[in-house]
Protein backbone atom coordinates (compact mmCIF):
# COMPACT_ATOMS: atom_id res chain seq x y z
CA UNK A 1 0.00 0.00 0.00
CA UNK A 2 1.38 3.86 -1.00
CA UNK A 3 1.80 5.87 2.44
CA UNK A 4 -0.03 9.30 1.67
CA UNK A 5 4.07 11.08 1.36
CA UNK A 6 4.37 8.71 -1.35
CA UNK A 7 1.23 9.36 -3.55
CA UNK A 8 2.06 13.66 -2.69
CA UNK A 9 5.93 13.06 -4.41
CA UNK A 10 4.55 10.50 -7.35
CA UNK A 11 1.41 13.11 -7.84
CA UNK A 12 4.00 15.90 -8.28
CA UNK A 13 6.61 14.14 -10.10
CA UNK A 14 4.03 13.37 -12.83
CA UNK A 15 2.39 16.32 -12.72
CA UNK A 16 5.26 19.30 -12.94
CA UNK A 17 8.93 18.98 -14.55
CA UNK A 18 10.84 17.68 -11.58
CA UNK A 19 13.36 15.39 -12.16
CA UNK A 20 13.40 13.94 -7.76
CA UNK A 21 10.51 14.82 -5.21
CA UNK A 22 10.44 13.79 -1.71
CA UNK A 23 7.24 14.58 0.84
CA UNK A 24 7.17 13.91 4.56
CA UNK A 25 4.48 14.60 6.64
CA UNK A 26 2.19 15.05 3.94
CA UNK A 27 3.82 17.93 2.25
CA UNK A 28 7.09 18.11 -0.15
CA UNK A 29 10.49 19.07 1.60
CA UNK A 30 12.61 18.70 -1.15
CA UNK A 31 12.38 18.83 -4.89
CA UNK A 32 14.63 19.51 -8.30
CA UNK A 33 14.02 19.81 -11.70
CA UNK A 34 17.58 19.23 -12.37
CA UNK A 35 18.82 15.46 -13.73
CA UNK A 36 21.77 13.86 -12.37
CA UNK A 37 22.91 13.02 -8.37
CA UNK A 38 23.98 16.40 -7.19
CA UNK A 39 20.58 18.23 -5.89
CA UNK A 40 20.35 14.92 -4.43
CA UNK A 41 23.49 14.78 -2.92
CA UNK A 42 23.22 18.39 -1.83
CA UNK A 43 19.66 17.25 0.05
CA UNK A 44 21.43 14.57 1.91
CA UNK A 45 24.72 16.45 2.35
CA UNK A 46 22.04 19.37 4.58
CA UNK A 47 20.17 16.28 6.15
CA UNK A 48 16.58 17.20 4.29
CA UNK A 49 15.46 14.11 3.69
CA UNK A 50 15.12 11.54 6.93
CA UNK A 51 12.12 10.26 7.21
CA UNK A 52 10.74 11.17 3.68
CA UNK A 53 9.25 9.01 0.68
CA UNK A 54 10.96 9.87 -2.43
CA UNK A 55 10.13 9.83 -6.26
CA UNK A 56 12.48 9.82 -8.86
CA UNK A 57 12.80 9.82 -12.61
CA UNK A 58 15.63 7.83 -12.35
CA UNK A 59 17.32 5.56 -9.50
CA UNK A 60 20.86 3.86 -10.13
CA UNK A 61 22.61 2.57 -7.81
CA UNK A 62 24.93 5.31 -6.65
CA UNK A 63 21.53 7.20 -6.00
CA UNK A 64 20.15 4.43 -3.88
CA UNK A 65 23.08 4.46 -1.49
CA UNK A 66 22.69 8.22 -1.01
CA UNK A 67 18.94 7.51 -0.45
CA UNK A 68 19.31 5.13 2.03
CA UNK A 69 22.68 7.34 3.50
CA UNK A 70 19.89 10.16 4.06
CA UNK A 71 17.70 7.40 6.00
CA UNK A 72 15.06 7.56 3.11
CA UNK A 73 11.68 5.61 4.26
CA UNK A 74 10.94 4.54 0.67
CA UNK A 75 11.31 5.15 -2.91
CA UNK A 76 9.70 5.38 -6.17
CA UNK A 77 11.66 5.48 -9.54
CA UNK A 78 10.32 5.59 -12.52
CA UNK A 79 13.44 3.40 -13.81
CA UNK A 80 15.40 1.77 -11.68
CA UNK A 81 18.85 -0.19 -12.31
CA UNK A 82 19.37 -3.63 -11.16
CA UNK A 83 22.35 -2.77 -9.17
CA UNK A 84 19.73 -0.47 -7.00
CA UNK A 85 17.19 -3.13 -6.31
CA UNK A 86 19.69 -5.29 -5.06
CA UNK A 87 20.88 -2.32 -2.91
CA UNK A 88 17.46 -1.42 -1.69
CA UNK A 89 16.75 -5.14 -0.97
CA UNK A 90 19.95 -5.18 1.34
CA UNK A 91 18.82 -2.47 3.23
CA UNK A 92 15.37 -3.23 3.17
CA UNK A 93 14.30 -0.34 2.09
CA UNK A 94 10.62 -0.42 0.08
CA UNK A 95 10.20 0.29 -3.14
CA UNK A 96 8.51 0.55 -6.26
CA UNK A 97 9.39 1.52 -9.87
CA UNK A 98 7.61 1.64 -13.53
CA UNK A 99 10.68 0.34 -15.18
CA UNK A 100 14.03 -1.91 -14.36
CA UNK A 101 17.18 -1.47 -16.60
CA UNK A 102 20.54 -3.38 -16.51
CA UNK A 103 22.38 -0.26 -15.22
CA UNK A 104 22.56 3.79 -15.78
CA UNK A 105 24.25 5.06 -18.44
CA UNK A 106 25.26 8.13 -20.05
CA UNK A 107 25.08 7.60 -23.48
CA UNK A 108 27.05 4.48 -24.77
CA UNK A 109 29.21 4.08 -20.83
CA UNK A 110 28.05 3.49 -17.48
CA UNK A 111 27.47 6.69 -15.77
CA UNK A 112 30.20 7.64 -13.83
CA UNK A 113 28.63 7.43 -10.59
CA UNK A 114 27.31 4.05 -11.05
CA UNK A 115 30.83 2.93 -12.21
CA UNK A 116 32.22 4.48 -8.62
CA UNK A 117 29.87 2.57 -6.60
CA UNK A 118 29.97 -0.28 -8.67
CA UNK A 119 32.05 -2.52 -5.83
CA UNK A 120 30.46 -0.53 -2.86
CA UNK A 121 28.40 -2.02 -0.79
CA UNK A 122 28.58 1.03 2.29
CA UNK A 123 26.10 4.07 1.90
CA UNK A 124 28.67 6.10 4.58
CA UNK A 125 31.45 5.41 1.96
CA UNK A 126 29.56 6.19 -1.12
CA UNK A 127 28.36 9.30 0.05
CA UNK A 128 31.56 10.29 0.76
CA UNK A 129 32.65 8.74 -2.77
CA UNK A 130 29.83 10.68 -4.59
CA UNK A 131 30.52 14.26 -2.99
CA UNK A 132 34.35 13.47 -4.05
CA UNK A 133 33.59 12.85 -7.61
CA UNK A 134 30.71 15.90 -8.13
CA UNK A 135 33.52 18.23 -6.23
CA UNK A 136 36.41 17.16 -8.73
CA UNK A 137 33.71 17.57 -11.36
CA UNK A 138 32.56 21.58 -10.21
CA UNK A 139 36.91 22.19 -10.61
CA UNK A 140 37.06 20.42 -13.78
CA UNK A 141 34.44 23.00 -14.58
CA UNK A 142 35.64 25.64 -13.16
CA UNK A 143 32.57 26.04 -10.42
Amino acid sequence: MKSENMGIACEALSGEKLAIVIAKNEKIIFSSDKKGISELAKAVSENKIEGGSAADRVIGKAAAMLLIHGKIKEIYAETISEPAIKILFDYNIPFAFGQKTEAIKNGQDLCPFEKLCLDIDSPEIAFTEINNLLEKFRKSRGL
